[in-house]
């Protein structure tokens, strides 16, 4: 899913880009004379849409309004989109006698990432730390090949982070996973 939205903003992107690069330039080279100098004096609308636009200035400046406020509103929610989601990120506490260790959470998801990454049917992977009473959740983003089994992710991926995790810290652990497909790869187990 997250490839697919950076396909599509890379896409978008580009032509708008490019959209307004040409247009940009045509207006450039015209202002400098590059079409002739009895254009670069006139004005970038023609004499009828000018006109037209005149004659009808009741009605197309709201409409022009209400046009750049719904282009305006449409990106902001692209952007909205954009917005990357917050991985919870609890720190472990150990209390003693003596006083308390904490273990910060960047650590312990740093190691489950690195763990989950190099699994050959990974293609992406996030990880957050959640504290569940006396238990560590991994809160555990993924986006693996298309077709991959569910049972495949659980068993040959998931289960080996959450029992190194909990070795680890020795605490009990467990895993909320939030998968998603890639839609790159062809069938794998």
């Amino acid at each position: 899913m997250r490839h697919r939205r950076d396909v599509v903003n890379r896409t978008v992107l580009i032509v708008l880009g490019l959209l307004l690069l040409a247009a940009g330039g045509y207006a450039l080279l015209r202002s400098y004379g590059a079409f002739g100098s009895d254009q670069a004096e006139e004005m970038l609308l023609v004499d009828d849409v000018h006109d037209w636009v005149r004659r009808n200035d009741d009605w197309f400046w709201p409409v022009a309004g209400v046009v750049a406020a719904l282009v305006a509103f449409a990106a902001l929610r692209w952007l909205w989109a954009q917005r990357p989601i917050p991985m919870p990120n609890d720190d472990l506490v150990y209390q003693a006698e003596d006083g308390s260790t904490v273990v910060r959470s960047s650590v312990l998801s740093d190691a489950v990432e690195d763990e989950l990454k190099h699994d050959q049917l990974v293609e992406e992977v996030r990880v957050g730390i959640e504290q569940d009473s006396d238990a560590t959740v991994l809160v555990t983003q993924l986006a693996v090949r298309d077709g991959t089994h569910v049972a495949a992710v659980a068993d040959d991926i998931v289960r080996p982070a959450v029992r190194h995790c909990s070795e680890a810290t020795g605490r009990p652990a467990s895993a909320r996973v939030i998968l998603e497909y890639s839609e790159n790869h062809r069938m794998v187990r």
